[in-house]
């Protein structure tokens, strides 16, 4: 598989990623993202990022993992907030 072919969108426009960040499992993301280095900063439906994705289902690891991968330049007010309610929700918040 080529790097770009991770960057494929679905029909309802998620990536792979954003499978494996909703999947929670760490190392499959890790496999793509080491492919792919852009993939973390690529939205998927309603141009959500897998790095909100992984915090609305409350996958701790998986957020670390995706946080420390996501350029920060990718991530605005907007997901800011949205990424601080879906941790606090999901009781990730101070853990």
């Amino acid at each position: 598989m080529k790097p770009e072919d991770l960057a494929l969108q679905n029909k309802v426009g998620n990536t792979a990623l954003c499978s494996a960040a909703a999947s929670g499992i760490r190392q499959i993301a890790e496999v793509m993202v080491n492919k792919c280095k852009t993939l973390p900063s690529i939205g998927g439906s309603k141009g959500a990022l897998p790095l909100y994705m992984a915090a609305l289902l409350g996958h701790k690891d998986m957020v670390l993992y995706l946080y420390s991968v996501t350029e920060e330049e990718i991530i605005n007010e907007e997901d800011r907030i949205g990424l601080l309610v879906a941790t606090i929700t999901a009781n990730l918040f101070g853990q």
